[in-house]
């Protein structure tokens, strides 16, 4: 049999390497069999294999990466990489390693015996979240994967156990591509886009460029390439901007290839006047480092607001990102960020890299590994006609059977809340239809999917446990929202009660704005009530658009973290609604402990929260929510005084910073200012910004500027007000002859 199947897999390999695609070789049976048959299959080859997996039961002669350091791959290139999935396939694993398999080449797959899926216990307890067992976890997502994977007429299937090979239909031979077109660029594509980026850094100013591809086009290559023969030839600084340190080594190596001269450290190439540079979002708070050019690496990866900072700070902007695959998506980028390019920067340029660098067009093997993983759902098209049908939308949960044998459905499903969302993985699409704690809902019309939304369930946790997270003891996973009560709000027994959390929801970009999210978020409370839940919530990085979505759902703030998260750059919000008597009781405890926090809060860790950001938060004020006033005759006539220019600031400065906290329970009065006074009273009396930087921010002239616009904005208040006290008092002021 040994002879048979490597025959086959010679047979393989040449046909791999003739068209320059890939091949998949699936190996079923026996975990020693499958180790045995690999290392004999693959002992010939000219290069050392990639062996992924448990170093401890790979063969001599591969060089071995354990699963946790699989992503570091990204990058490479190898003819052969072994995957050891005998106990369940890791999806981010397969998305990473998958494309670093060079054309000419084999993807190996380890599983057991076809027909006998199974889950090893380490895999189910990453799907497990209490009080769930890990035999609740489902099977669907590895079900559909080999499904998929056995029937891509680029794989062989081996079974040990029925002796017979599955050998699919031969896929049609590829013209051989030019290998190389340019010094260092390997591809027409990446031609062209390395002129456009060089376009970019010397011609007109505020002409950026949208740089998108697949996986495997030489993207991150280009910026590097790009990046250095500018400094080479030119010098100046260049800032890249990431979502993290972890996969923007091919951009530093390319870089070095070109400029040979240059130093290159963990985030940093060249000197400090001549450099790459690279910052992850969590670095970009604040003032924003001077760079001739900007390359922005797997911009779908960041949120939109950090996007928007970069397209109006920096004139010349390379925004790349990667359509497909394990590291994001182009298309909830290119949906969310178009209207603003088209608005700020109209005469922006889109460029599209599609042929593969490291095999050739039409990889069987690349469309295998994006049907199974789900990397090419996308949302259904709608036509006018459908728009115009009268049948009627459904609010329902979608059963994870249904997703699974529904390719349709599960299409349209992930790829609207990929599109939605700016950090996708492929492991994302396994929680989805294993995770016992995870259910979807989706707005349908027919067979349409308009909307979609993921919900966990968390809480119903042992008082014991409970008491443990409230010491700080224990932080169990997949409980973001009791945790969230009991050991940031100090509300012991909150993990006791049970919620659902909504992980994400989406709307279809041409269904939006039509009420179908909300209507969505309507019915899964109905559902949770139902179900005896004792609260809803939602935590997500907090914008003004997404604070007002929640809010118009009837969900309170209760909740803003005191840190920027380090891959999206933003503050967590946590927003909630209570549903059972309980559940509304804590909720009100958590929201009231939160508002009575805001005041000190803004002049402390939310110093640099965005203006937008801070008048939404405004807007979650009810009536009476904020401080007390507890301001006395003396204190207004403080206030009155500065508000006419006859008392100086620092003088009365107590009275009017009380003055301006007070009217956060009021928030009207401060949202119907003029912009410029209500950024410069905000920022100067609230956030404790100093002069020079408001100054800046509102575009006056330095500190008798600012000082205007809040005294003006004071006189403003007192006068619209409804304190007669501030306003006579204000009058006698202003009355005075001086």
């Amino acid at each position: 049999m040994v002879e048979e199947f490597t025959s086959l897999v010679k047979r393989l390999a040449a046909d791999a390497w003739r068209t320059r695609h890939r091949r998949c070789l699936v190996l079923a049976g026996p975990h020693s069999w499958c180790v045995e048959l690999a290392a004999t299959l693959t002992e010939r080859l000219r290069d050392q294999p990639i062996w992924v997996g448990d170093p401890s039961s790979a063969p001599s002669g591969f060089q071995v990466v354990a699963n946790r350091l699989a992503r570091g791959l990204l990058g490479r290139q190898s003819l052969c990489v072994v995957v050891d999935c005998w106990d369940g396939a890791d999806p981010n694993i397969i998305g990473a390693v998958s494309g670093i398999v060079e054309g000419g080449g084999l993807l190996v797959l380890l599983r057991r015996p076809w027909g006998e899926d199974a889950m090893g216990s380490q895999q189910r307890l990453r799907l497990t979240v209490l009080p769930f067992e890990p035999e609740e976890v489902s099977l669907h997502f590895t079900h559909r994967f080999w499904r998929h994977i056995a029937a891509s007429p680029g794989t062989a299937v081996l079974d040990s156990e029925r002796a017979l090979v599955i050998d699919s239909e031969e896929p049609q031979e590829a013209e051989p591509a030019e290998r190389f077109v340019h010094d260092v660029a390997k591809t027409p594509d990446q031609l062209d886009a390395l002129a456009a980026i060089m376009k970019v850094a010397q011609g007109r100013r505020r002409r950026p460029i949208v740089l998108t591809s697949d996986r495997g086009r030489g993207k991150s290559s280009v910026l590097g390439l790009a990046a250095g023969e500018l400094l080479r030839d030119r010098g100046g600084r260049i800032l890249l901007i990431a979502p993290s340190r972890a996969a923007v080594s091919p951009v530093f190596e390319h870089a070095q290839r070109v400029w040979h001269h240059g130093t290159w450290s963990s985030d940093r190439l060249g000197s400090e006047d001549r450099h790459l540079r690279l910052c992850v979002p969590s670095e970009l708070v604040g003032e924003l480092p001077d760079a001739e050019l900007v390359l922005v690496d797997e911009a779908a990866a960041l949120p939109v607001a950090l996007l928007r900072r970069v397209l109006d700070r920096y004139p010349r902007v390379v925004f790349a990102t990667t359509v497909h695959g394990y590291e994001g998506t182009g298309r909830g980028f290119s949906i969310r960020f178009r209207q603003y390019l088209d608005k700020r920067t109209p005469n922006w340029r889109s460029l599209t890299m599609k042929e593969p660098i490291r095999w050739a067009p039409g990889c069987p093997v690349e469309t295998a590994v994006f049907s199974a993983l789900a990397l090419d759902g996308k949302p259904a098209h709608i036509g006018v006609d459908d728009a115009e049908r009268n049948e009627p939308i459904q609010y329902i949960p979608v059963a994870r059977e249904r997703l699974a044998i529904d390719d349709s459905i599960l299409g349209q499903v992930f790829g609207i809340l990929v599109a939605a969302h700016y950090r996708t993985s492929p492991a994302d699409l396994q929680r989805m239809m294993d995770a016992p704690n995870l259910q979807v809902f989706a707005a349908l019309r027919g067979e349409t999917v308009l909307g979609a939304a993921l919900v966990a369930t968390e809480g119903g946790l042992p008082s014991k446990l409970s008491r443990d997270i409230f010491l700080g003891r224990r932080r169990p996973l997949g409980h973001l929202l009791p945790e969230t009560l009991e050991a940031y709000t100090g509300l012991a027994g909150a993990s006791e009660l049970t919620a659902w959390r909504v992980v994400r929801v989406a709307v279809h970009p041409d269904a939006q704005e039509q009420g179908t999210g909300s209507a969505l978020i309507e019915r899964i409370n109905g559902f949770a009530e139902e179900a005896g839940v004792d609260y809803v919530g939602a935590a997500f990085g907090a914008t003004a658009r997404l604070l007002s979505f929640w809010r118009e759902a009837d969900y309170g703030l209760s909740r803003l973290g005191v840190k920027r998260g380090s891959s999206s750059g933003l503050y967590s919000a946590v927003m909630l609604k209570g549903l059972s008597s309980r559940g509304d009781e804590f909720v009100t405890l958590a929201r009231g402990r939160f508002v009575r926090g805001i005041a000190g809060n803004l002049s402390g860790p939310w110093q640099s929260l965005e203006i937008e950001v801070v008048e939404a938060l405004l807007e979650h004020y009810s009536e009476g929510e904020g401080e007390a006033a507890g301001l006395s005759r003396l204190d207004l006539m403080d206030v009155a005084g500065f508000a006419s220019g006859a008392r100086p600031f620092e003088v009365v400065f107590d009275g009017v910073l009380r003055f301006c906290r007070s009217l956060l329970g009021q928030s009207g009065p401060l949202l119907s200012l003029p912009q410029d006074e209500r950024v410069g009273l905000v920022r100067l009396m609230l956030q404790g910004w100093s002069w020079q930087a408001v100054a800046e921010e509102t575009s006056v002239d330095g500190r008798s500027g600012v000082l205007r616009l809040v005294s003006s904005a004071v006189r403003r208040l007192l006068m619209d007000g409804d304190d007669e006290m501030a306003r006579e008092l204000l009058e006698t002021f202003e009355s005075s002859p001086n």
